[in-house]
């Protein structure tokens, strides 16, 4: 009498169906995620971009800071915000009527690289 032997292993069509389904579920996951695996870099630049932006500015803070302990005088502090690329200042003319005779100087300074932008607000003594 012949011993039937249980089928160990997969058969060619168990193979091929298994490749299509797994080939069909990752077209699914990536028509659903392919946009956000291709931009995830985005928000790193933003905050890298950000992050420079803010040294900028921290190092302007430092500088308003030595013009206040009187280690420079306020037109050194301005020549220090025209060493800096994409900083941008204008002076602030129209300040109210409680300062009409007021003789000090309000400097609006915009720091900005790539895309991202901090504003600050300095005065003179």
């Amino acid at each position: 009498m012949k011993m039937i032997h249980p089928q160990k292993g997969f058969t060619l069509i168990e193979v091929i169906i298994t490749i299509v389904i797994t080939a069909l579920m990752g077209v699914v996951v990536f028509t659903y995620m392919g946009n956000v695996l291709t931009r995830s870099h985005l928000p790193l630049t933003e905050v890298r971009n950000l992050s420079e932006t803010v040294g900028v500015a921290e190092r302007i803070v430092n500088s308003y800071e030595n013009y206040v302990k009187d280690e420079i005088d306020w037109n050194d502090f301005k020549v220090v915000l025209a060493t800096y690329d994409g900083v941008q200042w204008v002076p602030i003319d129209n300040i109210g009527t409680d300062f009409e005779d007021a003789t000090f100087e309000i400097l609006n300074v915009t720091v900005i690289r790539n895309n991202q932008h901090v504003s600050l607000l300095f005065t003179e003594r």
